[in-house]
């Protein structure tokens, strides 16, 4: 019996598989490498853009306190449609300039006009002043509507 002839019926298909299925799993690893690279570059991007629009919406919360502390007075209520202040007027309340986070926002505060106060209030004492309020950072917007209660 000649020991050499035991592995004559075998033609080595094992190897041409496993080569098959090394390089499957080899283009699974890499797919998966540039899915995660992606996925990385994604949540970077909108880590920064949350990070701009609550610094823009913690501007927006600063103006409308300003406006419910009086700083921005309206000088005639009849005149609708007034610009009462921006980043760039000279009488911003302290601190100036307005910034949240150590970054300067621009904002643009408008009188809408007064109307009849909401229910609970006396319509003879009391009007509803509108304000709109828009803040800017980054090419982001938030504009907000505000009411103030106030004596006519």
């Amino acid at each position: 019996m000649n020991k050499m002839n035991t592995c004559q019926g075998e033609t080595g298909s094992i190897m041409i598989v496993a080569l098959m299925l090394l390089v499957i799993l080899t283009l699974i690893g890499i797919a998966a490498t540039q899915t995660a690279g992606t996925d990385i570059m994604i949540s970077g991007n909108e880590a920064t853009m949350k990070m701009d629009f609550y610094r823009n919406e913690g501007g927006n919360n600063r103006e409308v306190q300003e406006i419910g502390n009086g700083h921005y007075g309206v000088l005639d209520i009849e005149t609708f449609d007034q610009k009462l202040a921006d980043q760039d007027s000279g009488s911003l309340p302290l601190p100036t300039p307005h910034q949240v986070g150590g970054k300067n926002y621009d904002f643009e505060i408008t009188y809408v006009g007064h109307f009849v106060p909401p229910k609970g209030y006396s319509a003879l004492d009391f009007n509803s002043y509108d304000f709109e309020v828009l803040t800017t950072y980054e090419e982001q917007n938030v504009e907000t509507r505000v009411y103030r209660i106030g004596p006519k």
